[in-house]
């Protein structure tokens, strides 16, 4: 009887020591969390995302009067790197004496922060202003130039302010909320009088 207890306990052992681990907490709550995780974090390419949200009927439309294909959390951290590379193509279309003295408008403090991260990689210089929130404090003294590069401003204002303008170039993100599907990219030149003069009328808070 001896040989078959020992086989028996020896087999026994060997079949425990091949079985695979239980399931522990962190990873049931890993394949709880990641349906989720899959629409809140940039982890799959943007159209891929939207089919996803689609089947799960998870697409949210939290902010009044805006929209996107994805959830606003990705959709408001998309395009902003192509953004900036659509203005640096505009910049470059310039001749090198416009370029040299170019200053970049932005009306929102997020399109103000893509050209000051993204632009040094596009090659753009350090020359952005902004009306928004604290943008619009960081910008007093910086505003004046004979030519601007304008994200999304208004036409009229641009034609009040410079002898010269015209629309250079659109961004498109097709991703993005509504307010940032289609931006015009403007440029004004000869300005008809120093921008510091209207400054305090453009600030914007919210």
């Amino acid at each position: 009887m001896r040989p078959f207890r020992s086989v028996t306990v020896e087999g026994a052992m060997q079949n425990e020591r091949q079985s695979p681990p239980p399931a522990g907490p962190g990873l049931l709550l890993a394949l709880a969390v990641l349906p989720v995780a899959l629409l809140l974090l940039p982890l799959l390419p943007p159209e891929v995302t939207v089919r996803y949200g689609g089947v799960l009927g998870m697409i949210q439309k939290p902010e009044r009067g805006q929209s996107s294909p994805l959830p606003q959390l990705l959709a408001d951290r998309t395009g902003w790197e192509a953004g900036v590379e659509d203005v640096a193509r505009v910049f470059r279309s310039l001749p090198a004496e416009d370029q040299a003295k170019a200053v970049f408008f932005a009306p929102s403090y997020g399109q103000a922060g893509a050209l000051e991260f993204f632009g040094p990689r596009f090659g753009l210089p350090d020359r952005v202003i902004g009306s928004h929130n604290s943008y619009w404090h960081w910008s007093v003294g910086r505003t004046n130039t004979d030519v601007l590069i304008a994200v999304d401003p208004d036409p009229d204002s641009m034609r009040q302010l410079f002898r010269e303008t015209w629309q250079a170039g659109v961004s498109r993100c097709d991703y993005c909320m509504t307010w940032r599907r289609d931006e015009a990219i403007w440029v004004g030149r000869r300005s008809v009088a120093p921008l510091n003069r209207i400054w305090a009328k453009v600030r914007f808070y919210i």
